[in-house]
């Protein structure tokens, strides 16, 4: 079943996609049936571009330096985050680290004290990760805790298909604005 984005109380029903200007479809590429997706999408609102977007690791950040996604490779990693959708995070995650020692899902916008933070660090301690991995949200929570090891969180990109610059122009378009050259 299609729900409208961000799903919950207030939300347009589907039958409003007909006036939008652009629909961009995020998380295209984790969906289940893309083509009945495709096909609900295009008979709700046929004269709508769409974009599909997906999010992509980019970069490790951290407190001093910011490494390719890359470096994961050869690291043994604990991850946590309280998000949403943990086990899309954890696949990405997995599928990038050289080894994923632990993985700790927390609740969705959780607070951080004292205790839950030293448990994060006698877990890693444990499981004796190379490093943490967390998500930017979860990170400026706990920015300054001294975890005994590199603490990064993982920088996202979003890829856009058909592409970012397709999408520019449009919406420059729409709003009647020239692209200024350099």
């Amino acid at each position: 079943m299609l729900k409208p984005f961000p799903y919950g109380l207030l939300r347009e029903p589907l039958a409003a996609l007909g006036r939008a200007d652009v629909l961009i479809i995020t998380r295209f590429n984790l969906s289940g049936d893309r083509s009945m997706l495709r096909r609900e999408l295009n008979r709700l609102a046929p004269d709508v571009p769409q974009y599909r977007a997906q999010f992509v690791l980019a970069e490790l950040v951290g407190e001093e330096q910011r490494l390719p996604i890359k470096y994961l490779e050869d690291k043994s990693v604990f991850l946590f985050a309280g998000i949403g959708n943990f086990r899309s995070l954890l696949r990405q995650v997995d599928s990038v680290a050289g080894d994923l020692d632990h993985a700790l899902e927390l609740s969705d916008h959780q607070r951080y004290d004292t205790p839950l933070l030293e448990r994060i660090k006698r877990l890693a301690d444990t499981y004796d990760s190379d490093m943490i991995v967390t998500t930017g949200k979860d990170w400026v929570k706990i920015r300054g805790f001294d975890f005994g090891r590199e603490c990064y969180y993982l920088g996202l990109a979003v890829d856009l298909d058909p592409g970012e610059e397709r999408l520019v122009e449009f919406i420059m378009a729409r709003l009647g604005l020239e692209e200024q050259e350099s």
